[in-house]
């Protein structure tokens, strides 16, 4: 530092001591202050400001006091510029004076920051604005502690209402005071919990502890931890935070019900049937089989049953088995009854054994044997409406009692000659071309729905062709539409313009049992066959 700068600053402090004075005397408004409180840990640095809502200021004083002792730190336009200020390890930090803004940074933060800094900020117009920020070290919480004894909890089931229970849990030390979270084994406990409380002990100690005052804790308690946990932001992970207490829940045997019987995998051999028990703490049991008792561990004197000592399968909850000899059909009657007490209280278990899985049919039931007397007549019926509705509407065709043939036997006849259309079929071929014409008619009947043409003879309107593209077939094979129509009727056939099928209209019809001879000459309509070939 030069001796003019060195100067200037005294000269500056002087007259900063004269406005301090000053501001004592005049009106003040209150600052800007963006964070009231903060936390800052011993070793580490913070920050804090105080502003004039953007109001230039050409001077700041921050004050603290801690312990007797008072801190004034002056800081003008020149600091500003040199980010320095009188006192070491504490500079300006913020915006600028010309934003209306002073704020003190520390490097290193000790003890004695602890405190609440005052701030005065004075404008061009000499107008005063003050504030105030609360710097509070972080200091590490000591391990919580349980101030009551958890203890053993009787929860008595049947008994309304249930017994609550009231815990303590605090601790001691820390800064700011820290919060407190409860937990059954890993649940969260949100119910129950009492508003925070501060108590100063024999040695000095400042305690903050909160009460989970008359929680109800249930049977499924039993054998779990009650935690209270420690939030604060100077712990780290290795620190101490948790204390925790095993909780003892006693309650009676709980009856199970049992809406099935245990399945038995094959008769004529031993089966140990097992039940589990839960109860605290573990119960007496007993089997009753008729007007027999048994008591584990003993075998009855025909050794038909054996009662097993129980084993546990957790801290309360036990396994009890019981040994059937020689399992015969006799057995699957009886009804196997255990019962259980403790000092809590009783209960008794019911069971049955099978040898079938009530899942599974041994054969045809009652209702079974209705469904089929029911079942077949309705099953008839709509057989027998389907054929009329499928006769109905032509998807299935019968040789009618005038000896006409179905369409299919008609083409089938035509398409051996003319002489081929008067035989005789067996019965078998009738049979299979009904068939085959059935199957076809369902296949043109999905055809027109894809390309219909309509047809209106009576209005004499011309037919419209709707074309669909064909699979591609060698040229040398021909097909005929065969079109009966009685003769002289008038009726017009209209072929589609694009098609290039050759059709063939039949004009008579050959009475059965005819013979036909050649008569070409005469130019009979029998020898009469008209063609239209396509374009």
């Amino acid at each position: 530092m030069n001796p003019w700068y060195h100067q200037i600053f005294w000269i500056t402090s002087l007259v900063l001591a004269g406005l301090t004075e000053l501001v004592n005397s005049q009106s003040t408004f209150p600052a800007k202050v963006p964070v009231p409180e903060l936390a800052a840990k011993v070793g580490y640095s913070t920050n804090f400001t105080c502003g004039s809502y953007g109001v230039p200021i050409f001077i700041c004083i921050w004050e603290r006091q801690k312990d007797g002792k008072k801190l004034t730190i002056s800081i003008n336009e020149e600091s500003v510029k040199v980010g320095t200020t009188p006192e070491q390890g504490y500079e300006f930090y913020g915006p600028g004076f010309d934003k209306g803004s002073c704020g003190i940074f520390i490097k290193d933060v000790k003890e004695d920051d602890n405190a609440v800094w005052d701030c005065k900020l004075i404008t061009l117009k000499a107008t005063i604005y003050q504030g105030a920020v609360r710097v509070g070290i972080l200091k590490k919480p000591h391990k919580p502690e349980f101030s009551t004894n958890v203890g053993q909890l009787n929860n008595l089931v049947d008994t309304e209402p249930l017994p609550k229970s009231s815990v303590t849990c605090g601790s001691y030390g820390g800064q700011p005071p820290p919060k407190l979270k409860w937990f059954v084994g890993n649940d969260e406990v949100t119910e129950g919990l009492q508003p925070y409380e501060n108590t100063t002990d024999s040695s000095g100690h400042n305690w903050i502890y909160q009460t989970l005052e008359n929680y109800k804790f249930r049977m499924q308690d039993n054998g779990k931890n009650l935690r209270c946990l420690l939030v604060h932001d100077a712990l780290s992970e290795n620190d101490p935070k948790e204390v925790a207490e095993k909780i003892t829940v006693f309650y009676k045997p709980q009856a199970q019900a049992f809406t099935t019987p245990v399945l038995v995998p094959t008769t004529g051999k031993d089966f140990t049937l097992w039940v589990n028990v839960s109860a605290n703490p573990p119960p007496q049991v007993a089997w009753r089989i008729a007007d027999k008792m048994i008591v584990p561990p003993l075998t009855t004197k025909d050794k038909k049953y054996t009662a097993y000592n129980m084993v546990e399968v957790s801290p309360d909850l036990w396994a009890v088995g019981l040994q059937i000899q020689d399992v015969q059909e006799e057995d699957l009657a009886i009804t196997y009854k255990l019962e259980a007490r403790n000092l809590y209280g009783n209960a008794q278990y019911d069971l049955r054994i099978d040898s079938k899985n009530p899942e599974e049919g041994g054969g045809v039931s009652a209702g079974g044997i209705v469904g089929l007397v029911l079942g077949i007549p309705a099953l008839l019926i709509i057989i027998a409406v389907i054929v009329v509705y499928t006769r109905a509407q032509g998807l299935l065709c019968f040789k009618g009692n005038d000896g006409t043939a179905s369409e299919k036997e008609r083409m089938d006849r035509e398409s051996g000659g003319v002489g081929a259309a008067v035989e005789e079929k067996p019965t078998s071929r009738r049979l299979s071309s009904r068939l085959s014409a059935f199957y076809e008619n369902l296949v043109s009947k999905k055809k027109e729905k894809t390309t219909p043409v309509e047809e209106e003879p009576n209005k004499g309107k011309e037919k419209e062709c709707v074309s669909e593209e064909l699979e591609k077939k060698p040229e040398d094979i021909v097909y005929a539409e065969l079109d009966l129509v009685n003769e002289g009727s008038g009726k017009q056939v209209v072929r589609c313009a694009d098609d290039k099928t050759e059709y063939a209209e039949i004009i008579g019809v050959v009475p059965q049992g005819t013979k036909l001879e050649d008569t070409s000459k005469d130019k009979s309509p029998l020898a009469t066959l008209k063609t239209s070939p396509k374009k």
